[in-house]
């Protein structure tokens, strides 16, 4: 708190955009922690604005750049990681498999090491509830993306000769740089989400020279093409440091098809036909030695929570998700 001169807290209604802002924001101290790296935040720009995708039920961005006192800090952060997962693959009954497994943990945290120590955080997600393609990618820049490949590669090898082992197949296909490794996941009969993905799901592991992407659901591949282009078309865009944006009513649809028998969610469908003004966003903004967090609401997202905390005001069953997915 020593660092910061002023701090405010506000709410606006704002009637010309049917949205109501919170915001709370500090003005840092020149001189302190923070004066070097607020200004180099101001103008981040990002390899992965293809995350911005219209119509997606949800996506984020992060784009940092770390001085050195925070870069050491998360590297000895990343240290106690390290040590306390490879103790724990230590444990228990030894064989080929769980040797190769703590190999490739061992590579990737050297390799996120190595990301880590660049001073810089690039990346991003999305997630859409389209009926064809039912999918999430997240993704990030990395300092090598050929070694994940390669540990890819020799965890498929190795899985090979296990078996109950998935379906995977190396180089799937490529696409803008990229490799994509496949892997099909089963879904067992009457599970609740084998309506939505029939017989099972596709995760895919796309890795390029400097960036790797993780996808999964259904037709996961269309959408990670989709990212991948969109960041192709837009290298370099300038972005806040810190956006996450929700639309509720397709994740509500979502649910309320996981789990059918719900009184509230099922009460609320036909009110969300035609709600389009229904984002929730999170964003982190700077301006010289100013940092300010925000949350914005939209008039119809206002709607949506309101029609879900009224039933269970009321004493009706709070919507979820439960049991075996």
């Amino acid at each position: 708190m020593a660092d910061l001169e002023v701090a405010t807290i506000g709410i606006n209604i704002d009637p010309l955009r049917k949205s109501v802002v919170t915001e709370f924001g500090v003005t840092c101290k020149a001189g302190g922690p923070f004066s070097s790296q607020l200004p180099a935040m101001a103008e981040v720009r990002t390899h992965h604005a293809g995350f911005d995708l219209p119509n997606s039920a949800g996506k984020f961005n992060i784009t940092l750049k770390y001085n050195k006192d925070e870069t050491d800090h998360s590297l000895a952060q990343l240290k106690l990681g390290r040590h306390l997962a490879l103790s724990s693959m230590s444990k228990g009954r030894q064989n080929e498999l769980t040797a190769a497994l703590k190999k490739a943990a061992t590579e990737m945290f050297d390799l996120v090491a190595k990301t880590i120590a660049r001073g810089e955080l690039d990346g991003g997600g999305t997630v859409t509830f389209d009926p064809q393609v039912l999918a999430f990618v997240m993704g990030a820049d990395i300092a090598d993306g050929m070694k994940v490949q390669k540990i890819v590669s020799d965890l498929a090898e190795m899985a090979k000769s296990e078996p109950a082992a998935l379906k995977v197949k190396l180089d799937a296909a490529k696409h803008g740089g990229f490799t994509f490794n496949t892997v099909q996941i089963p879904i067992a009969p009457g599970a609740k989400l084998q309506p939505i993905f029939g017989a099972g799901f596709e995760c895919v592991v796309a890795t390029g020279d400097k960036a790797v992407y993780v996808a999964s659901g259904k037709d996961p591949q269309a959408l990670l093409k989709r990212v991948i282009d969109g960041s192709a078309a837009k290298p370099n865009q300038k972005v806040l440091p810190l956006e996450i944006s929700a639309s509720l009513a397709p994740i509500i649809r979502f649910f309320a098809t996981a789990e059918q028998f719900n009184p509230a969610l099922n009460a609320l469908l036909p009110k969300m036909e035609n709600l389009k003004n229904d984002r929730v966003r999170l964003e982190v903004l700077v301006e010289k030695m100013d940092l300010r967090y925000r949350v914005v609401l939209e008039e119809d997202a206002l709607k949506i929570i309101g029609g879900l905390v009224r039933p269970v005001q009321a004493g009706a069953r709070p919507p979820r998700i439960e049991g075996d997915l």
